[in-house]
């Protein structure tokens, strides 16, 4: 069942967030489910001390970072964007 959540995020991160959707052909709520999904699928483990398969690191999303909290959104937006228009 789908929800809807009002989210408060600095006018700068949506910016950049969207970019990075449209770049990876994603919706920005998709891309935050993932993000999410992996989060509390990392947590999980991590409590179980069940390493990961690759199937299931395979679904996680278009995030897939081995330490989601220190991922760098903007430094990987800002490699998306070379990639895409540099190139």
């Amino acid at each position: 069942m789908k929800t809807k959540l009002t989210v408060t995020i600095e006018t700068e991160v949506l910016s950049q967030a969207k970019v990075f959707a449209k770049a990876n052909g994603k919706s920005l709520s998709s891309l935050i489910e993932s993000f999410l999904t992996s989060l509390i699928e990392q947590e999980e483990a991590v409590k179980e001390n069940i390493p990961l398969t690759t199937l299931v690191k395979s679904l996680r999303g278009a995030l897939q970072v081995e330490n989601p909290v220190a991922f760098d959104y903007k430094a990987t937006i800002e490699e998306e964007l070379e990639d895409q228009y540099l190139e």
